[in-house]
C-alpha cells in the first residue's frame, strides 16, 4: 500500500488502468485479487484518479490485433511495441505479470481519447 501511495505521489497519474476481474477456479485467489483492486481503487479513488478496465478480449485485440491470440503473442507485440524485444531472450525472463500490465498500458494509451 505505501509502495503504491508512493508512486502515485511521485508521479502524480491522472488515470487507472487494469483489467476487469476475471475469476479463477481458485477462490482464495479471486479474494486477495478481489482486496488488492480494492486497495489499488480506493487510492485511485483518493487521489482523484479516473478509472479505465478492459477485459482480456480488448487488450488482446489493442496489442495484437486478434482478441484470441495466446499469451506467447501478447508478449511478443507488448515487448515490440514498446522496443523492449531485447528482454525476451532465455536469459532474461519478464514476469508475466508486468507484461499483462504492460499490455494494460497500451490498450490504454490506444483507447483513451479525450
Amino acid at each position: 500500500s505505501n509502495f503504491l501511495k508512493n508512486l502515485i505521489l511521485e508521479y502524480n497519474p491522472h488515470h487507472l488502468a487494469i483489467e476487469n476481474l476475471y475469476f479463477a477456479k481458485n477462490t482464495t485467489t479471486a479474494m486477495r485479487v478481489a482486496e488488492i483492486r480494492g486497495l489499488i481503487f480506493g487510492l485511485a479513488l483518493s487521489h482523484q484518479m479516473e478509472i479505465f478496465e478492459y477485459d482480456p478480449v480488448t487488450i488482446k485485440l489493442a496489442v495484437t490485433g486478434f482478441g484470441k491470440a495466446d499469451k506467447a503473442a501478447v508478449t511478443k507485440l507488448t515487448l515490440s511495441q514498446l522496443k523492449l524485444t531485447k528482454l525476451q531472450n532465455k536469459e532474461q525472463k519478464i514476469i508475466d505479470d508486468a507484461v499483462d500490465a504492460l499490455a494494460v498500458g497500451l490498450t490504454h494509451a490506444v483507447s483513451y481519447r479525450n
